[in-house]
């Protein structure tokens, strides 16, 4: 049961729960006792045990020969003990010392090795820097040389587009504008040209056709030409030749 107003406990845990049971609706009340509370060590003696005189025990003889006995070879037991960890201390110490020393080896080995790398970096970092600088003028000229190689070719287009205009401008003379294209009609309906053309089987080219006073068309005497002059598809074979003959 859960008492009220006692003094020995410290805490107490009450939990309750409702069982799941439909018959049974039953509230279950579980209590956790803390431990008894102990007197502070600042305390001091009780006034009840201060002036009490512990009994002295008293022993036989051969069992007081046996405590004897056994306190001598714990004490012996202790000593040795005591001895060993000394002397290991003393070799761990050693140890130490000699630690300390490589130690302080190492530290100085990592001071030189820092030093060196110090060294090394800046020399890579001169190299380094002279490497950019040379491939910064190198870049320099070449983008120069590009600049150089466009304005070129700009001068050469230049030109080129110069000549075109100048060639246009020679060609607009004979464009047909509105001042003179009543001069053009007239010129177009004058001249005659006919882009019919005939050729022989020896390859001579009769070109367009032409009418007579009577309105006839008839086509102009060609001079006669030499076969070696013509192409070999106008030539006339052997055979042929001899047959003919």
């Amino acid at each position: 049961m859960l008492r009220q107003g006692t003094t020995f406990l410290k805490k107490s845990v009450v939990a309750t729960g409702i069982d799941l049971i439909p018959q049974q609706n039953a509230i279950c009340i579980q209590q956790a006792r803390g431990l008894r509370p102990r007197k502070p060590a600042y305390s001091g003696i009780a006034k009840t045990k201060l002036f009490r005189i512990p009994k002295v025990p008293v022993y036989p003889p051969d069992e007081k020969a046996e405590i004897v006995r056994l306190g001598n070879q714990y004490r012996t037991f202790m000593k040795s003990i005591r001895n060993h960890f000394k002397l290991e201390n003393q070799t761990h110490a050693a140890g130490s010392a000699e630690a300390a020393q490589g130690i302080e080896a190492e530290e100085a080995e990592w001071q030189e090795s820092l030093l060196r790398l110090k060294q090394w970096n800046e020399e890579v970092a001169l190299k380094r820097n002279e490497r950019l600088l040379s491939e910064q003028a190198a870049k320099k000229l070449e983008i120069e040389t590009r600049i150089q190689e466009e304005a070129e070719r700009q001068a050469q287009r230049l030109k080129e587009i110069d000549e075109i205009i100048r060639k246009e401008k020679e060609l607009s003379k004979s464009y047909i504008t509105p001042e003179n294209i009543d001069q053009a009609i007239a010129k177009a309906l004058d001249d005659k040209l006919d882009y019919n053309y005939a050729i022989d089987v020896r390859g001579n080219k009769y070109v367009g056709r032409f009418v007579n006073d009577s309105g006839e068309e008839e086509l102009p005497q060609s001079e006669e030409t030499d076969e070696t002059s013509l192409p070999p598809l106008f030539q006339s074979s052997p055979i042929s030749s001899g047959a003919s003959k």
